[in-house]
């Protein structure tokens, strides 16, 4: 496989650039993963998403870290879930970007990832953070498929 860049995103995608990059991250990673924090709460719509995906889930544990976090002295849940087209419904649903993902509301820190410890995208949404973690090949797809999402990515420093 080629070398994995990390791209920041400068700006949150929305609206049909943010639909576009689901679809593609969903094309481009097996799972993905969203966090619970406990001492956050959870709002009823947030529960509600949770048990709409759990057909897709494939694990659940308490962690202190996930893809672009490490917890001192706390943990929390961090589930993962088959990358599929209707889970794919399911976020849509019920986010209009990637930085909507904010306890209490939604849960936290949505990830996409190739294999369980290999993130594709990876946000901290408090943080209003959110990256991109690319091949060369990936990134020529993404410029080609999605150029407005492309052209909010900032490019790392050689």
């Amino acid at each position: 496989m080629s070398e994995l860049t990390t791209y920041e995103l400068l700006l949150p995608v929305t609206g049909s650039s943010y639909l576009g990059l689901l679809d593609w991250l969903a094309r481009h990673s097996r799972f993905f993963s969203l966090v619970v924090r406990r001492n956050l709460g959870l709002s009823g719509s947030a529960e509600d998403l949770l048990a709409r995906l759990a057909p897709f889930l494939v694990d659940s544990r308490e962690a202190s870290e996930w893809p672009g976090t490490r917890l001192l002295g706390e943990t929390a849940r961090v589930f993962l879930y088959r990358a599929e087209r209707e889970a794919m419904r399911v976020l849509a649903e019920r986010s209009f970007s990637q930085g909507s993902w904010l306890q209490p509301d939604l849960p936290e820190d949505l990830a996409f990832l190739r294999a369980p410890e290999d993130p594709t995208f990876f946000s901290i949404v408090h943080e209003g953070y959110s990256a991109l973690r690319l091949t060369p090949a990936e990134v020529l797809e993404l410029r080609r498929e999605l150029p407005d999402v492309a052209r909010l990515l900032e490019r790392p420093e050689p």
